[in-house]
């Protein structure tokens, strides 16, 4: 897949990005409990496929001055996409006189030899910390720990990169309240330590944990007025917002004719960075406001909609 889509540079200066999502072997850990990228993957993928993909999404558009490339997985994991590849795409994105390039990567792949071949690029690498609770990342079976993390954002700022921070909104098994809660500290703890951050409300994938769950009415996506109430609260710095899946079943919602508006509030505030237009009124807050505190009389987080039924 590949569009383009207006974006803001670190320095604010806003552009074209093109984004780039290469079908690869795909991740080699698979076993967060809400992801299942790894299903768009293809395991008999070989080198030339890869950058003929790639060659195909340069070639098509023009006029961007930003790469971001997804694959199904980490950039920089050697079993999913080879070192002969990432110098192939590296050298040809150079000649593109770019701004910004962005990757992702899992902690553990952020190592001394990896960042040797981004060191000469402006780069941006992504990395899925989702919570720096560490037992949030524990049951989200994440397999990293906080002392990791420290250590890959510290490693890609010492070879003068950026790195960023996906932080999940509500992750499972946490009340909306918690999820809130969750989300500022994590933010303002991946800002604290130099990251930008990626707020990422979770999407209920297909053949998870989550989805699991979610079928058996144990667990609902946040709540649009959720994010707004992370986004306005987190401390100043670089701050996004994935809008992915927003006012759909399976994503951020607010089950109101209101989240259009909302999610056109939340795109302006990526490219602005300005919290003013974050602000929204909507008879609908009132049941947000219920859902929050009957979860709190509860021992387990609710399902918005039997939840609001019994009110």
């Amino acid at each position: 897949m590949i569009w383009i889509e207006d974006e803001i540079t670190n320095n604010l200066e806003r552009v074209k990005a093109l984004t780039i999502i290469l079908k690869t072997k795909g991740c080699s850990y698979r076993e967060c409990v809400m992801c299942s990228y790894y299903l768009d993957s293809h395991k008999e993928v070989k080198d030339k496929e890869i950058i003929e993909q790639f060659e195909y999404a340069i070639n098509k558009f023009k006029d961007f001055d930003m790469v971001k490339i997804f694959t199904s997985g980490s950039f920089l994991d050697d079993k999913e996409v080879s070192k002969d590849v990432r110098d192939y795409i590296l050298k040809r994105l150079s000649e593109l006189n770019l701004k910004e390039i962005h990757i992702e990567s899992r902690v553990e792949f952020i190592t001394e030899d990896r960042l040797e071949e981004l060191k000469d690029y402006n780069v941006v690498i992504g990395l899925g910390i989702e919570s720096f609770n560490e037992r949030v990342r524990e049951v989200l079976n994440k397999g990293v720990s906080n002392e990791e993390i420290v250590r890959a954002i510290s490693l890609i700022k010492k070879y003068k990169l950026t790195p960023k921070a996906y932080l999940l909104i509500k992750p499972p098994f946490l009340t909306e309240s918690d999820a809130i809660k969750d989300a500022i500290y994590s933010g303002n703890k991946a800002l604290e330590l130099g990251c930008i951050v990626s707020f990422c409300p979770l999407t209920v994938h297909k053949d998870t944990l989550v989805e699991y769950f979610y079928k058996k009415g144990e667990y609902s996506p946040p709540f649009l007025w959720t994010v707004l109430e992370v986004l306005k609260n987190v401390r100043d710095g670089l701050v996004r917002c994935d809008t992915s899946g927003f006012g759909s079943l399976r994503g951020a919602s607010n089950r109101c004719k209101c989240d259009r508006e909302i999610i056109e509030k939340i795109k302006k505030f990526n490219l602005t960075q300005n919290r003013e237009v974050l602000e929204h009124s909507c008879e609908c807050k009132k049941l947000w406001e219920v859902f929050l505190e009957t979860e709190k009389r509860n021992i387990v987080p609710l399902n918005r909609e039997l939840t609001l039924t019994y009110q």
